[in-house]
């Protein structure tokens, strides 16, 4: 499973995680300790935190295959600690505001206010932009995009969000409501563009 920690910060403001330093303009503090999965032996774990705003991600529920596993994810106290201080509902986009290891820090930016830990794993920083059915073509300023266009979420605002297209440098802003974890199915039925938030491959 490629983490999605580094990635999430590189593409947010071009931070590395390491164990000493990060470029890009994030602060770095070295943390004794271990991340979840981390061998036995102690070593720091720097903790990285993103240069303002911070990239925004989507909190996942979902396994492999992309089926609801958990409709709700916790939220820890701290980077592979037991303790859970809340949860936030799966397909909720969130904002990182630190990195340690494989775990983030993220802070809610729809629905009640959540702030936590969270294993890489149930965190996605792409997403595809689905719309209505039967086209399942989604709208990005009011010109139409392929259906389950990929993209990676910039902002939230009430019922919009602003996204920047995968592989382009185009931004835009699209309806909250075409957030989507994983691609239309062949044909776009309405099953899959009619649920609030679909589900997704993990890395």
């Amino acid at each position: 499973m490629a983490g999605l920690a580094g990635a999430v910060l590189v593409v947010g403001g071009g931070v590395a995680v390491t164990t000493a330093a990060a470029s890009g303009g994030g602060d770095v503090t070295a943390v004794s300790g271990n991340a979840a999965g981390a061998s036995a032996s102690p070593r720091p774990v720097a903790v990285v935190r993103p240069p303002a705003p911070g990239p925004v991600v989507l909190v996942s529920g979902r396994d492999d295959h992309g089926e609801l596993a958990a409709a709700v994810v916790a939220v820890h106290a701290a980077a592979g600690s037991t303790t859970v201080t809340g949860d936030v509902r799966d397909g909720t986009l969130a904002r990182v505001v630190a990195v340690q290891g494989t775990w983030l820090q993220v802070r809610t930016l729809e629905g009640p206010p959540v702030q936590g830990w969270v294993d890489d794993f149930y965190l996605r920083r792409e997403i595809h932009l689905v719309g209505p059915p039967p086209g399942c073509r989604p709208a990005l300023d009011g010109h139409p995009l392929p259906a389950g266009q990929q993209a990676v979420v910039l902002d939230v605002r009430a019922r919009q969000v602003r996204v920047q297209l995968v592989g382009v440098a185009t931004t835009g802003w699209a309806p909250r409501a075409a957030v989507h974890e994983l691609a239309p199915t062949e044909g776009c039925g309405s099953r899959t563009a009619s649920a609030a938030h679909t589900g997704g491959h993990h890395h």
